[in-house]
């Protein structure tokens, strides 16, 4: 939470407004309060004036001073007065965290339907991977029968078919494509 130097006093309040409705995830706010009237703060400008006089003769340096000098100063400019201006900040920022609630709920939402579309979609294509793969096994099943049975002449081979199935199957899984 940043704030005005002017109402650091109301800083504890509004880090705990945003921890009791964020719970996670980095928020900034900033906090900027301007008053209705403004003007510099008089005496407070004369003796700043008079300092800088008496620095520029200490140090030998050009006394001139301009308007632009004196509006560089720290606090030299009148503010809201901060027993006024705490309680709209903190229904500034207690609206600011309710939009950013509503906005972080839409994008649940939305994050939500996105995921469960491509988890069908993937769903879908596992299943038709698994209907595709069966087909597969076992015409390559058939086609290692038949090329064993052609080259040794027997069709009783049962422990070299189941090998060589194996081997096909460590080959062909697709396991690894789904994870």
């Amino acid at each position: 939470v940043n704030l005005p130097r002017e109402y650091s006093a109301l800083e504890w309040d509004m880090r705990k407004a945003v921890k009791e409705k964020i719970g996670r995830g980095r928020v900034e706010v900033n906090v900027s309060i301007t008053a209705e009237k403004f003007g510099l703060k008089e005496e407070y400008a004369a003796s700043s004036v008079k300092y800088l006089k008496k620095a520029a003769k200490k140090y030998g340096i050009s006394p001139n001073i301009s308007i632009r000098d004196i509006l560089l100063i720290s606090g030299i400019m009148k503010t809201a007065d901060a027993k006024k201006a705490a309680p709209l900040a903190g229904k500034a920022v207690k609206a600011a965290l309710e939009g950013t609630l509503k906005m972080r709920q839409a994008e649940g939402k939305n994050l939500k339907a996105d995921l469960e579309k491509r988890l069908n979609i993937l769903s879908e294509n596992v299943s038709w991977m698994e209907n595709q793969h069966k087909p597969s096994i076992d015409a390559y099943m058939d086609r290692i029968k038949r090329r064993v049975s052609a080259a040794t002449g027997e069709d009783s081979d049962t422990a070299r078919y189941e090998r060589e199935i194996i081997r096909y199957i460590e080959g062909s899984s697709f396991t690894e494509e789904l994870v």
